[in-house]
Formats: C-alpha cells, sequence, structure tokens
C-alpha cells in the first residue's frame, strides 16, 4: 500500500479503529510539529458517473496537520474531516512511524491493510439497516378529473 492510500486509510478509519491501531505502539514518539492541527475547508468533486466530468460538489471541513519524529528527518501527515485535533494527529504519528523500518512500523502496516475490510463491513451493516426500515409508497388516483 503506497502512503498516500495509508493516509486515506487511516482518514477514513473510525475513531476506535484508530485507537486499536495506536495502541499497538508501546511508547509515543517524541515529535515537534510542523503545522500543529488546525482546521480547513477543501472543495469536494463529485462525478455523475465512473467517467463523467468532474464537477465540484462543494466544501468539507477538515483537520490536517504534519509534524516531524524528534531527531529524525521522518515526517507525518495527517488529514481528517471534521474537526478532529485527536485523530488527524494520530494519522500523522502513524503515518510517520510506518515510514521507519522496524518492527512496530511492520505491525502498524499489517493493522493497517485490514481497516478498508473494517469500512466495507462497516457500510455493508448501515445499508442493511437502512434496508430494513425502507417505506415504499405507491400513488393512487382518486379519479378526479380535470
Amino acid at each position: 500500500m503506497k502512503r498516500a492510500q495509508r493516509i486515506s486509510t487511516l482518514a477514513l478509519a473510525s475513531p476506535n479503529e484508530l485507537d486499536d491501531v495506536w495502541k499497538m505502539v508501546e511508547s509515543e514518539p517524541r515529535f515537534q510539529w510542523i503545522t500543529t492541527p488546525e482546521f480547513a475547508s477543501t472543495m469536494v468533486q463529485g462525478r455523475v458517473t465512473a467517467d463523467g466530468q468532474p464537477f465540484n460538489l462543494g466544501e468539507v471541513g477538515i483537520t490536517r496537520c504534519v509534524l516531524q519524529i524528534a531527531d529524525t528527518e521522518v515526517v507525518g501527515a495527517g488529514y481528517v474531516i471534521g474537526r478532529a485535533r485527536r485523530r488527524a494527529t494520530l494519522v500523522a504519528l502513524i503515518d510517520a512511524m510506518t515510514q521507519i523500518d522496524s518492527e512496530i512500523s511492520k505491525s502498524l502496516l499489517q493493522a493497517i491493510s485490514k481497516l478498508p475490510e473494517k469500512r466495507e463491513a462497516r457500510r455493508r451493516t448501515k445499508e442493511q439497516d437502512v434496508a430494513e426500515s425502507k417505506v415504499s409508497f405507491s400513488i393512487t388516483s382518486a379519479g378526479i378529473k380535470a
């Protein structure tokens, strides 16, 4: 999995899933902020079909940050939707930790690789919940003539 995919996967993880991944790190590394967690907005694009022309759907609020692990040149970036400083920080820390060649890095990468499957399971569960509450309406004519 490439770095951009890892950051995206982490950003889409639930807070509990992100905490579970972070628990694998025995002690939080020392780091310096390059950009402290800040709120911003970014334009979201959509498409009518998979190969259709992109259009600007609207803006969405994000929290973003960049940090550097102390005494190294390793930099981690975190971006999440909404106002979530802690989640953005965890994404950045995990991103940085996966760039260091170590056993913990391998464990983190393995845990991250399982997150898309968990996200899909959440989506299916939500889809089933919605389907169970579906209400069908039908319109009948009352024989009124105009």
